[in-house]
């Protein structure tokens, strides 16, 4: 049996809009850290000037099966006052 882990979702950003300079080598990351011992449990790079807007954690109805987390995402652009 696999032991349940308790996660927690921490959103990492380039800070003031580094992302969005053309020159820049910036990007934004999406972790998965234990809540008690905060280890990183795995880690997802999402593209340059692509930032989380929301986020929705689903479960199998049985405990110890399947977990998943949907991250959704939108490109800033620099003409735009929200990310499409």
């Amino acid at each position: 049996m696999i032991p349940k882990q308790e996660l927690i979702v921490v959103l990492l950003e380039e800070p003031d809009l580094a992302y969005i300079d053309e020159t820049s080598q910036a990007f934004n990351l999406v972790a998965l850290v234990n809540k008690s011992t905060f280890n990183v449990q795995s880690v997802f790079k999402l593209n340059k000037a692509e930032l989380a807007n929301c986020m929705i954690f689903m479960g199998d109805q049985q405990e110890f099966v399947r977990n998943y987390l949907f991250v959704g995402t939108a490109y800033l652009k620099l003409d735009e006052q929200v990310p499409s």
